[in-house]
C-alpha cells in the first residue's frame, strides 16, 4: 500500500537562523478546515460596527498623515517639484 503523498511547505528566515518545516496531508488539512469554519461565527452588529469605526479612523489617520506631509513639502518648497 502506497504511502499518502504529504504536502510540505518551508519557511526559510535566515536573519533569525529559523528553517521550520510543516508536512500537512490533504484528509488532515480538510479536517482542520472543517473545525475552523465550525467555531467560526457571524459578528454581532455591535460587533461589525466596531470594526468598521476601527477601520474608519485607520484609513483616517493615515490620510491625515498623508496630507500633512504633503502640506509639510509643500511650505518648504513653494512653488517647486511634483
Amino acid at each position: 500500500m502506497r504511502r499518502p503523498r504529504r504536502w510540505t511547505v518551508t519557511f526559510i528566515m535566515p536573519e533569525l537562523n529559523l528553517d521550520v518545516r510543516y508536512a500537512m496531508g490533504i484528509k488532515s488539512f480538510l479536517s482542520q478546515c472543517a473545525r475552523m469554519l465550525k467555531l467560526a461565527s457571524k459578528p454581532s452588529r455591535s460587533e461589525l460596527w466596531l470594526s468598521i469605526k476601527i477601520c474608519a479612523l485607520g484609513i483616517g489617520a493615515v490620510g491625515l498623515i498623508g496630507y500633512v506631509i504633503k502640506l509639510i513639502g509643500a511650505i518648504l518648497n513653494p512653488g517647486g517639484g511634483v
